[in-house]
């Protein structure tokens, strides 16, 4: 048989199953209890079409982590999106808001915007398209005012969200997305914008330090310390079917 805490692991899961079931009877729900490490048994069971959920440490404890949270390792090396849900997150909390996807840009932003705007459309709310910038320094060698080159430099900011979300948006036209272009630190400014949302998406992609360059130095901060659900999407996720 079934050492003692394999069993009572399935004996969680079986309840915990049939307890949601109850709830949600509009849903299909099945459970498993594997062995192993949780990222390997993740990444083996769920296939590239797939959204994988895990929960994440509560917001006031996760400054003393010393390892890196499962939602970070799962985004670091899959190829799916991964929603980390944060342990104190009450969903009251984002009825009725929309959804805020951060745009830098990249390629993993643009399928971040995808992923935002087809989920949008199914939960019927809107998406707020958020690009973060820094002010410029501007030094005396520039022949340019200092209002000239920061209104220069806003332009082509906005430019570029405005670029971002007409090439992502030509499979949900009638998803209404809000542009925000905004200066300040990507991480604080994006948890700003965030505040009253369902979820925030981002993408993954190398930006930061060593550690953290498989996933990106904001998305993987994001992932562990922001208040709200976050969803990172790899480049290569299948949108469409992961929402199918």
């Amino acid at each position: 048989g079934a050492a003692p805490g394999v069993q009572a692991a399935r004996t969680a899961v079986e309840e915990r199953v049939s307890r949601e079931a109850r709830a949600h009877p509009e849903l299909r729900i099945r459970g498993e209890a594997l062995t192993g490490s949780p990222e390997d048994v993740l990444s083996r069971w769920s296939s590239p079409d797939t959204l994988v959920v895990v929960g994440g440490a509560s917001v006031s404890r996760s400054r003393l982590r010393r390892r890196m949270p499962i939602g970070e390792r799962l985004a670091t090396r899959s190829c799916r999106a991964v929603a980390v849900i944060p342990a104190d997150w009450d969903p009251a909390e984002g009825v009725g808001g929309g959804i805020v996807v951060g745009v830098d840009g990249t390629r993993s932003s643009h399928a971040a915007l995808r992923f935002g705007e087809h989920e949008a459309e199914r939960d019927r709310v809107g998406v707020a398209a958020v690009h973060v910038w820094t002010e410029p320094y501007v030094w005396d060698q520039i022949y340019v005012p200092a209002d000239e080159l920061r209104e220069i430099v806003r332009t082509q900011h906005r430019d570029l969200l405005e670029d971002a979300v007409v090439e992502a948006s030509d499979e949900t036209p009638d998803v209404p997305v809000e542009r925000r272009a905004v200066a300040g630190h990507p991480y604080f400014a994006l948890v700003r914008e965030s505040a009253g949302a369902r979820m925030l998406v981002v993408g993954s992609h190398s930006h930061g330090s060593l550690v953290r360059r498989l996933l990106g130095s904001v998305s993987a901060t994001l992932v562990a310390m922001a208040p709200l659900p976050v969803v990172v999407v790899h480049p290569t996720a299948p949108v469409s079917a992961v929402l199918s």
